[in-house]
């Protein structure tokens, strides 16, 4: 018994002192954004795009414009290339008026409208991301046809307003709420 301890303290103590020893893959990969400032966890399999320009305030966040960072399998600026479900996330510098977090969540109901042409999420749900109050905004069957739902989140952040949009297809939309809560319980704002 004694021998067993022993070689396990040894094993501890060379991991401590070697570097790259022990059992890497259970740490998740994570991505950081350079143009937003926020890190996030990634899912098993999935690879990222960066956004090459910030998004310009009343400007959607449309990844062929190369101003999304994209998340998912095969991340491409080219959703239609990827395998669903995946992750977008732009911001904007916000005037005053609109760095109210519900100003903000308003803003984006109606960039949805306008880039989706999905004029009313079909629920609003209070969340918080990495402290701060946001909105989840739900739209099954987003665009209409599409066979797509689309979980839309706004939050405001210092002087920026986020836009963090989990897209996959329209089989299970509880199943996917769960997963991108828990994808947000990993998303972190750099200061």
């Amino acid at each position: 018994m004694r021998r067993v301890i022993s070689g396990c303290v040894l094993a501890a103590v060379a991991c401590i002192i070697v570097p790259g020893c022990g059992d890497e893959s259970t740490q998740p990969a994570r991505f950081k954004s350079s143009l937003y400032d926020y890190s996030i966890g990634l899912r098993d399999g999935w690879s990222t795009v960066s956004a090459k320009r910030a998004l310009e305030p009343g400007d959607p966040p449309l990844t062929a414009n190369h101003v999304t960072d994209i998340l998912g399998r095969h991340a491409s600026t080219r959703v239609s290339q990827m395998d669903p479900p995946g992750v977008i996330v732009a911001a904007q510098r916000l005037p005053s008026d609109l760095s109210e977090g519900r100003a903000w969540t308003d803003t984006v109901v109606g960039v949805v409208a306008s880039q989706k042409g999905c004029e009313r999420p079909a629920e609003r749900i209070a969340i918080r991301v990495d402290g701060e109050r946001a909105a989840m905004l739900v739209y099954p069957d987003c665009p209409h046809g599409s066979g797509l739902h689309h979980l839309w989140v706004a939050v405001v952040h210092g002087s920026r307003g986020y836009h963090v949009v989990w897209f996959n297809e329209a089989d299970d939309a509880r199943t996917d709420q769960e997963a991108f809560r828990a994808l947000l319980a990993d998303f972190s704002f750099a200061d």
